[in-house]
């Protein structure tokens, strides 16, 4: 996906709530507290949500404990 269709994307939804505008940046992931934009480029993050900015983005006990949820939920149904 390139960065135009992401800011296209970004500009006809997210950015119609409240009128927010985060381009140029199209950040497809992160690791402690950097984001990881599309091109690879690797940014400090300041204005991290609560968890990121107190436990760092992909914190491995987090991951660990996501992945073990979601494997013990297997099958799990809601009815």
């Amino acid at each position: 996906m390139s960065n135009l269709s992401l800011r296209e994307r970004d500009a006809a939804t997210i950015a119609q709530i409240g009128k927010l505008r985060f381009s140029p940046l199209s950040v497809i992931g992160g690791r402690g507290n950097r984001l990881i934009e599309e091109g690879g480029r690797s940014l400090l993050d300041l204005s991290g949500s609560a968890g990121p900015a107190v436990l760092g983005y992909g914190h491995p006990a987090i991951v660990e404990a996501v992945e073990t949820s979601i494997r013990d939920m297997a099958g799990a149904s809601l009815l």
